[in-house]
């Protein structure tokens, strides 16, 4: 949970959870091409509460974005530290989006096959694979992204285990002979164009039974309650974001026809 504090000339960020995944905060990690601060402060509390606190000047865009470091939570790459793209469409699922879902899935993920749709840094997919998750394929069609998420799978150690397309979602997803199918679909395009509507019918089509199609999208933004055989199994709002699990309704068998390698 971000709570935001003021404190003289400073307006503070602090990140409240019951573990400590921000142990430490180099300088070499902000940008001040993107920060108006001129001067940074880190403050490093207790373990296990307020933990991490950013100061900056309270005209600071970092006020407004809400920004703390990009981390692993938990698993095999635990507090690695992650590269995002710079710029201000780029748009990182938080901490506490990406803690919430896999706090629903954290134990069906061990073994199980992900695809990062729309992988940006490819934080989710990696996050998954340090959990235990047997393949990650990450699919964008960003050269620069791509390149972010070969230099975090490095990072992790975590390359042996992964599958990385450059290319476009619904091309991939397109049918064809030995195309994958998948235990978790992770979506989180661009806001605002229709992509993830449009690119629902085809993730449905890969899935394997027992699956889970997890969307991240704008909380006013409408969803279809149900694609192909799945149906929408529950919703959680983080201000807003809204993060949407699709299922298989109990009962209900997938009948994609897909190809598995």
């Amino acid at each position: 949970m971000l709570v935001e504090y003021a404190k003289n000339e400073y307006a503070i960020l602090a990140n409240k959870a019951a573990d400590t995944y921000y142990t430490f905060v180099s300088f070499d990690i902000f940008d001040t091409k993107y920060f108006t601060a001129k001067k940074i402060c880190c403050i490093i509390t207790q373990r296990n509460a307020w933990h991490v606190a950013l100061a900056f000047p309270k005209q600071s865009n970092v006020q407004a974005k809400g920004w703390l470091p990009m981390r692993v939570i938990t698993g095999t790459a635990r507090g690695r530290r992650l590269r995002t793209l710079e710029g201000n469409d780029v748009r990182p699922t938080t901490d506490r989006v990406k803690e919430a879902v896999f706090s629903v899935i954290q134990f069906d993920i061990e073994g199980r096959r992900i695809l990062d749709l729309f992988a940006g840094s490819g934080q989710m997919g990696i996050e998954a694979l340090s959990r235990g998750a047997s393949e990650a394929v990450f699919v964008d069609s960003s050269p620069d992204s791509i390149a972010v998420v070969r230099d975090n799978l490095r990072t992790c150690g975590l390359n042996g285990a992964a599958v990385v397309v450059q290319g476009d979602a619904l091309s991939y997803l397109a049918p064809r002979a030995g195309r994958r199918e998948f235990d978790f679909a992770l979506l989180d395009p661009p806001y605002g164009r229709g992509i993830l509507q449009s690119a629902l019918p085809a993730v449905a089509a890969v899935m394997k039974p027992g699956g889970a199609i997890i969307c991240e999208s704008p909380s006013d933004e409408a969803l279809p309650e149900s694609v192909g055989e799945f149906s929408v199994d529950r919703q959680y709002r983080y201000g807003r974001i809204k993060v949407t699990f699709y299922r298989v309704p109990e009962g209900k068998a997938i009948t994609n026809g897909g190809d598995d390698e």
